[in-house]
Formats: C-alpha cells, sequence, structure tokens
C-alpha cells in the first residue's frame, strides 16, 4: 500500500465510512439483485391487501426469497469481486440472508409522497454463541449474523431491478457495518454487543405507549439518537449519495436533503419538550377528556421508574450475553418532573442532530473525489 492509498484508508476510517466493508457491501447486494432476476419465477408468492385510499381494488405481491448460509458464503467466495486480503480484514462467513420483496401498482408511491423502493432491514445475532473462529483453509472467519430485508417497490421496476440497486447498496450497508462494529469491538475488548446502547435500542422498543403518539415519537427519538445508530447511518448515507453525480457542496445539501437521514436529524432538531407537556393537556375530543388522565399518569410512572425499568433490560441482556457496564441511569434531579426531564432530552437530542449534521458533511470531500 503507498503512501496515497494509506492517507485515504485513515481518512475513510475517520469519516465512519470503513474500506473494511466496502467488498462484502457490493457482493450482498449483487447477491440479492441476481437473486431476484434468477429466481423471481420461482419464489413463493402472495398477494397482499392494499390498505391505500383509491388502490384497495387493485394488488400487490409478496415474494419471498431465503438464502442460505452455504449459499451466502458460496456466492461470496466465487464473486469476482472477493478478494482474500480484503476479507481478511472483516471475514464474514456464513450468513442467513432472507428478504421479501413486494410490488405495488405503478401511481401509487407518487401519490402518496414516497419514493421507491422503500427498503427496511434488520441485523440480528446471539450474543450467546458470539464467537471468532478458525476454519481449515480459511483461518479466522466471523459468521454469527443473519440479515433480513423488506423490499417495496414499483411493479414496474421489476422490468428493470437495476433501478433499486442504489437504495438497496445503502440499507446494506448500514447492515453490514452493524456486524463490522460487533467484530472489532469483539475483537479489541472480547466483550459483545452495544453495552449501554444495547439497553436503550431495547428499552425504547419496550417502553411504547398505547394511549399517546408523543411518547412512542420519543421512543423513536431515542432510536435515532443511538450513536451506534448514527454510525451505522454513515455508511448508509455514503452509498446512497456516492452516485449521484455531486459536484458542489449546492448538490451535496439538495440530495442530502431528500434522504432519510436528514428527515431523522430534523426528528432529533425539532424535538419539544413544551408540545411533550402540552400533549397531555389538550382537550380537542370526549375521548381525550376521557384518556388524559391515563396519559399523564403513564407519563409520570414512566418518569419516576425509568431508571429502574433500564436495569431490568439490561440485566435480561447480561443474562442472554450482553456485555453491559453498570450505569446509574437519569438523576432524580431531572425525574423531579417531566418538563425538566423532557428538557433533558431536548438538549441531548439537539446535541445529537448537530453530530450527525458534522458526520454528513464531512462526506461531502469523499463523495466529490471518488
Amino acid at each position: 500500500m503507498n503512501l496515497r492509498q494509506r492517507i485515504k484508508l485513515i481518512l475513510n476510517e475517520a469519516l465512519g465510512v470503513p474500506d473494511d466493508i466496502d467488498m462484502v457491501v457490493n457482493i450482498y447486494t449483487d447477491l440479492i439483485i441476481d437473486t431476484i432476476k434468477n429466481d423471481i419465477d420461482k419464489a413463493d408468492v402472495n398477494q397482499v391487501q392494499i390498505n391505500v385510499e383509491k388502490y384497495e381494488d387493485e394488488e400487490a405481491f409478496k415474494y419471498d426469497f431465503k438464502i442460505s448460509p452455504k449459499e451466502s458464503w458460496e456466492y461470496l467466495k466465487n464473486s469476482p469481486l472477493f478478494n482474500m486480503e480484503q476479507w481478511k480484514k472483516f471475514p464474514t462467513f456464513i450468513n442467513r440472508i432472507s428478504f421479501s420483496l413486494i410490488t405495488f401498482p405503478d401511481g401509487m408511491f407518487e401519490d402518496q409522497n414516497v419514493t421507491s423502493p422503500q427498503i427496511e432491514a434488520s441485523h440480528v445475532f446471539q450474543p450467546s454463541t458470539f464467537q471468532v473462529r478458525e476454519v481449515k483453509k480459511w483461518g479466522e472467519v466471523y459468521s454469527i449474523s443473519s440479515y433480513d430485508f423488506s423490499i417495496n417497490m414499483k411493479e414496474s421496476e421489476l422490468d428493470d431491478i437495476e433501478k433499486i440497486r442504489t437504495k438497496l447498496k445503502s440499507v446494506i450497508a448500514h447492515e453490514i457495518f452493524h456486524s463490522y462494529q460487533l467484530y472489532k469491538k469483539y475483537k479489541g475488548t472480547s466483550k459483545v454487543g452495544y453495552g449501554k446502547e444495547a439497553v436503550m435500542n431495547s428499552f425504547q422498543q419496550i417502553l411504547q405507549s398505547q394511549w399517546n403518539p408523543e411518547w412512542n415519537k420519543f421512543m423513536r427519538g431515542i432510536y435515532y439518537a443511538l450513536r451506534f445508530e448514527q454510525q451505522a447511518r454513515t455508511p448508509q448515507l455514503y452509498y446512497e449519495l456516492k452516485d449521484k453525480g455531486i459536484k458542489s457542496y449546492e448538490d451535496f445539501m439538495e440530495e442530502l436533503s431528500k434522504t432519510e437521514y436528514f428527515n431523522e436529524m430534523n426528528f432529533l432538531r425539532n424535538f419539544s419538550a413544551q408540545n411533550m407537556i402540552d400533549s397531555v393537556k389538550k382537550i380537542e375530543s370526549f375521548d381525550d377528556l376521557i384518556f388524559q388522565g391515563i396519559k399523564s399518569q403513564e407519563f409520570k410512572e414512566n418518569i419516576e421508574n425509568w431508571n429502574d425499568y433500564l436495569q431490568i433490560v439490561a440485566t435480561k441482556l447480561r443474562a442472554n450475553g450482553v456485555d453491559v457496564d453498570n450505569f446509574k441511569g437519569i438523576s432524580e434531579k431531572v425525574r423531579q418532573n417531566p418538563k425538566t426531564f423532557f428538557e433533558y432530552w431536548e438538549k441531548f437530542f439537539e446535541k445529537r442532530a448537530d453530530e450527525m449534521f458534522r458526520r454528513a458533511v464531512r462526506l461531502y470531500d469523499k463523495i466529490k473525489e471518488d
């Protein structure tokens, strides 16, 4: 590696887009695209009910695909993009990949002001069986991950599946980066998981309200503010923007403004403690009159028991093999009343939104250079 390549590698690491994941991201993107192209006619297909106004009488079709760990490894190692030296930096091995593809009538996305495709994903691992092991011929391997994807897109895009490549690659990058985070942490510390932030991630999923959507938005803000999630959104944003033909900072900002990354950043920035308080005070309907007392009591109990709930989640995660150090939670002073509590989070969210913006703009020079 010459000096220029070494400098670029260091800069990429600093920007949050490690070169170590690039090969796997590209190969797994090829794998899913090729699977759709080659197996769409053989895949299990089911008709899906459309619950969108004007489209209730039309049809959506759901295709399910499953790629076994062995199949994903065979594809990876036989890809023309596979490089042994690069792979050893992140020796991902046999991973299960499953995904669903749902096609909707053309026009529906536009009517809903939503871009196509919409892709969701998850990365799953078992902390209790987490390991880096030796395999004959290949040496050290890391094989604990499963990936699940849900792709919603316009029906006409099936005729040119390449149209979804950029979005798909960006989402794959997000999930691969999570796996890479776990691998690097384990190699460096022998610890499994995301530590305290794993507690907050599980906590925000559990502590949902059936009475108050404002509380659930608050929980969503906690998810967006998790640092390990923000770190994974950096390579996702890079792969989403890198092929947009960006030539200037103005181009960059325009394309950035169209992304979910930008929406999430603004979600954090626009969080209002006062709006949270107002959500349990306003009476606009008879139902509000009935449920406001329940909402107010729920707020009070959640805030009072916040640290206890966190400790319960932390204990459960430790029992499942996640390394979580002891932590205090939020001080009693902050939890003394809802206004103080939400003002604390308002400042926290604003800080994390500023971090997201700085992460994003640092990508500009890399994208322009690429």
